[in-house]
């Protein structure tokens, strides 16, 4: 017995955590591009750090 159609179904529990990844990743990324990016340049060479001279 061949099955040729194959029913999925996603309770809303299942759904939520699926939004709540989505919406997670999408924070995740936001904050690492605003605060991280300086400290990848500045690994790299791209960019020097800011010295500060008394």
């Amino acid at each position: 017995m061949i099955i040729n159609n194959i029913l999925l179904y996603i309770d809303p529990g299942t759904g939520s955590i699926i939004l709540q990844a989505i919406v997670a990743a999408v924070a995740g990324v936001t904050v690492f591009i605003k605060f991280g990016w300086r400290s990848v340049l500045r690994f790299f060479g791209i960019k020097k750090g800011d010295k500060k001279d008394p």
